[in-house]
């Protein structure tokens, strides 16, 4: 038996060499469409911001040629709803990166968030005053709530593979 330095013993990641190392598998495909509609939502919002922000700058010299629909919610929106859209529309595309790269707890967060809005466009449509308004209202989280656990995206949120 043979005492000293053998190069094989004991393996080590450096014996590994380059190229052996396990490389982490991408989001399937359902968890990047959720990640997009919520990077979508996120620049629809920080863009309601900006134009509420600088309608209130502005003043009525903002909507002198538009139709009033959009304008007239702009104004009313201010500064303070204009900054509010714009936090609103950092933290959901925040969310949308990290939910592409895999974090659990904001997955969580957004199923959480999407059955309390489920919930309560229900509630708005059947007793209150929101009637068909509330059909369009319950699109964007169903599909989130759809695509985030699929199959797949579960497989990949627990251990990585799909």
């Amino acid at each position: 038996m043979a005492y000293g330095y053998h190069p094989t013993y004991p393996p080590t990641r450096i014996d590994l060499g380059p190229g052996d190392a396990p490389s982490p598998r991408p989001a399937p495909a359902s968890v990047r469409a959720a990640a997009a509609v919520l990077s979508v939502t996120g620049l629809g919002l920080l863009a309601i911001g900006a134009l509420a922000g600088y309608a209130s700058l502005a003043g009525p010299a903002f909507g002198a040629g538009w139709p009033g629909g959009w304008v007239s919610y702009l104004d009313s929106v201010g500064l303070a709803g204009g900054a509010v859209y714009a936090f609103g529309g950092l933290v959901a595309l925040a969310f949308g990166r990290r939910i592409r790269r895999g974090g659990r707890f904001a997955r969580a967060i957004v199923a959480g968030v999407s059955a309390l809005t489920i919930g309560s466009t229900l509630y708005t449509g059947l007793v209150g005053p929101g009637g068909a308004n509330a059909l369009f209202g319950l699109v964007l989280p169903v599909i989130l709530l759809v695509l985030l656990y699929l199959p797949a995206a579960r497989s990949w949120y627990r251990d990585r593979t799909y």
